[in-house]
């Protein structure tokens, strides 16, 4: 128990709130009171001090708990919300068995409880549809993109070597500055599009929310995926991204792996009527939010207000300007009920029994190729070269089907 004090002491005279003289528990407490008006994550230390030092007493723990469950308010992070709150559980519990009866200490749980319970809800997903025109819609998702996730892509292709690569970076339409350039966009590689969980999630969501991918045995497979910034001066043209065919339907999922947005930002994705005269929906590009939309639908991302601040550790990209970055990474996704046998019947145009490279080349040039997934591999000359053991550069349709899998099929 002495080892205990001397160590609270020691971490209180580091943090200049008391001294030698001052290292009693109650002055402890009374320090972790004081620290808790301008500094929460100092107070939550020096309560817990005070309960190591005196663990069988009620008002640390209790302390502790408080603290605890106001500094989870303040974090953005989802999984650090939870784990402050998990802690300051533990911590009232505890102040409840040295005394039951108390009612502040039962209060004070109460609290925690319900703070835990609302936690998990705001963590569940939570769908509403957009009905846009010609039975075309609009599903937004919150709280579909796991926190890790969205983590993982900023740090890889934002803030890693990606995204401090110019020459990976493009514009779209235009060069510089001007002010009718669209935005910045970094394409992935087919690893990237059927990397898990993501490719999982917007699958199933697909097969859920849209008829054209939810009979048994559809294709839901991505043929493009990109990761967009885009500036507050950089102006979307309205597009659509795919056009149906009696074989593919055609959808498109977006994410933001943003860590926090102000609604006051703007930067939403705006759906457009045919005539491009109106704009009949918008979705803002919350954190954790999925939309999954008709992809004949025509859209354009809108600019964020210079003062946005999507992502704390990242100010800018190269060459870009500090403030009023927007990100949003985009599948493009196909379904269809076409069997690999009559994927491989259409490709092999020539009709010799396999498909050469330059077949390969020819079908999956576009999304409106026999099978437009494939043209994310077909450029792949590592997969092919595994694929192809025998180095005949053409492919049997046993040869097919295992670069098919390839795609996760």
């Amino acid at each position: 128990m002495v080892g205990l004090r001397h160590l609270a002491v020691a971490l209180l005279i580091h943090a200049g709130l008391c001294s030698k003289g001052d290292a009693t528990y109650e002055k402890l407490i009374a320090a972790g009171i004081e620290a808790s008006k301008t500094n929460m994550a100092g107070a939550v230390e020096v309560f817990r001090a005070a309960t190591k030092a005196q663990p069988e007493v009620f008002d640390g723990h209790l302390n502790l708990g408080s603290a605890l469950l106001a500094m989870q308010a303040t974090v953005s992070s989802r999984a650090r919300r939870a784990e402050l709150l998990q802690q300051a559980r533990v911590a009232v519990d505890t102040a409840l068995r040295l005394q039951p009866s108390d009612k502040h200490g039962t209060a004070v749980k109460e609290r925690v409880v319900a703070a835990v319970e609302a936690a998990v809800a705001s963590q569940q997903a939570k769908v509403h549809t957009k009905p846009l025109i010609s039975g075309r819609k609009a599903v937004v998702i919150d709280n579909a993109v796991p926190e890790e996730e969205s983590a993982r892509v900023v740090n890889a292709y934002i803030a890693g070597n990606a995204g401090q690569d110019t020459t990976r970076w493009s514009r779209h339409y235009a060069t510089g500055s001007s002010v009718w350039a669209n935005a910045h966009g970094l394409a992935f590689d087919h690893k990237e599009c059927m990397r898990k969980p993501m490719n999982q999630i917007i699958a199933n969501a697909a097969r859920q929310y849209f008829p054209q991918c939810a009979s048994q045995g559809a294709l839901v497979v991505p043929y493009s995926c990109v990761i967009n910034s885009q500036t507050f001066v950089d102006v979307d043209s309205v597009h659509r991204d795919f056009e149906h065919t009696d074989t593919f339907w055609g959808f498109t999922a977006i994410w933001y792996p943003h860590e926090v947005w102000n609604v006051h930002w703007a930067g939403a994705t705006a759906f457009v009527d045919d005539a491009e005269t109106d704009v009949l929906a918008t979705t803002l590009p919350l954190p954790g939010r999925l939309v999954l939309f008709d992809s004949a639908m025509k859209h354009m991302s809108t600019p964020a207000a210079p003062i946005s601040a999507p992502l704390h550790n990242i100010a800018m990209l190269p060459n870009e300007r500090v403030l009023g970055n927007r990100f949003s990474f985009a599948y493009k996704y196909i379904c269809s009920n076409l069997t690999v046998p009559e994927v491989y019947r259409r490709v092999d145009a020539d009709g010799s029994g396999g498909v050469s490279l330059r077949e390969l080349g020819q079908s999956f040039g576009s999304p409106q190729s026999p099978f437009p997934p494939l043209q994310l591999i077909a450029k792949d000359s590592k997969l092919l070269k595994k694929v192809d053991k025998n180095g005949d550069v053409s492919f049997s349709l046993p040869e097919f089907r295992k670069l098919v899998a390839k795609l996760g099929l």
